[in-house]
Formats: C-alpha cells, sequence, structure tokens
C-alpha cells in the first residue's frame, strides 16, 4: 500500500446451515490522525441455499486375509451451487484387519467430481470369519455425511476358486 494508507481485509463467515440477505454498515476510525478520519463503506450479503453433501451406500464384501477389495466405486455429491470442494476420508472399525493407511480412495477431493472409488488392503494376519466396518465420510468443510459398509475375511474355500473379492 501507499505511505500512509492502510490495507484492510474483512472476512465473513455465516452460521452453518443459515440462509438469508442482510445489508452490512462498515465504519473506520483512525484515531491517530489530528482530525479523526472516519470512512464507511455500505454493502449487500446474500447466503446460501445451502446443501449439505450426499455419499452413495456401498454393499458388503467378502475377501481373503491379504487380499484387495476394489476398486469400488460410489458417488459423491453436493446440490451447493457453485459446487464447493469435497474431500472425502476413510476409517476402518479394525486396524488389525484393515489399516486406516490401506484404504485409498480415488481421488480424494474435488469440486466437479462425482464419481469416486475406493480400493482396501486386509491384512495377510487377520483372521477368517473377522469383519471391520469401513465409514466413508464426505465433508464440505461444513457439514459431513458418511456412509459404511463391510468387509468380511472368508476363508479361501468360500470363494469357490475365486480369489477374487466377492459382494455379500
Amino acid at each position: 500500500s501507499a505511505p500512509g494508507t492502510s490495507l484492510i481485509s474483512l472476512s465473513l463467515m455465516p452460521n452453518a446451515s443459515q440462509v438469508g440477505e442482510t445489508d452490512i454498515l462498515l465504519t473506520l476510525i483512525d484515531p491517530q490522525v489530528e482530525e479523526t478520519n472516519i470512512v464507511t463503506s455500505r454493502f449487500h450479503v446474500t447466503v446460501g441455499p445451502f446443501h449439505p453433501p450426499s455419499i452413495s451406500s456401498i454393499g458388503a464384501y467378502g475377501v481373503p486375509p491379504g487380499g484387495v477389495v476394489g476398486p469400488i466405486g460410489f458417488r459423491v455429491v453436493s446440490g451447493t451451487v457453485p459446487q464447493p470442494t469435497l474431500t472425502v476420508s476413510a476409517k476402518s472399525s479394525d486396524q488389525t484387519l484393515v489399516r486406516d493407511e490401506n484404504i485409498v480412495v480415488t481421488p480424494v477431493s474435488g469440486t466437479d467430481i462425482i464419481y469416486r472409488t475406493v480400493t482396501i488392503a486386509t491384512e495377510p494376519s487377520a483372521a477368517y470369519g473377522s469383519n471391520a466396518t469401513i465409514t466413508l465420510t464426505a465433508s464440505d468443510g461444513m457439514t459431513n455425511a458418511s456412509t459404511s459398509f463391510t468387509v468380511h475375511l472368508l476363508e479361501p474355500s468360500r470363494l469357490l476358486g475365486n480369489q477374487s473379492p466377492i459382494p455379500i
């Protein structure tokens, strides 16, 4: 900025899920000047409408220990315009069966990306008959939507010679 001037920024954050309009009057006072310097500015703000994200459901899968499930397709959308950046995170209910770092969401975030995939690698030492619940959470930075599905560890003989994961 030029000598004798100041740069001021203003950020407004609406309350969660609020919709509406308002006029804002901003008054700046510089008490450092011999004669008090007052500047005012009025502007109009419109918020909303706001639509939280949604995430499609995924069915259960059976896989042998050490096997890989996926890529499994799912959808993440938001009705908010313009489309916010939606980020998807993943969590396993049992780290001994499926570690969080072995759940890969592709792509993790984006604004125009509706279709995504998730791939899950199970632990080789996990016991047959065990289950892990995988929870995917989509966030727009203000609200979340989640879906959960089960990965069931099957004995290889239950896969009928097919070592690929099977929907169950």
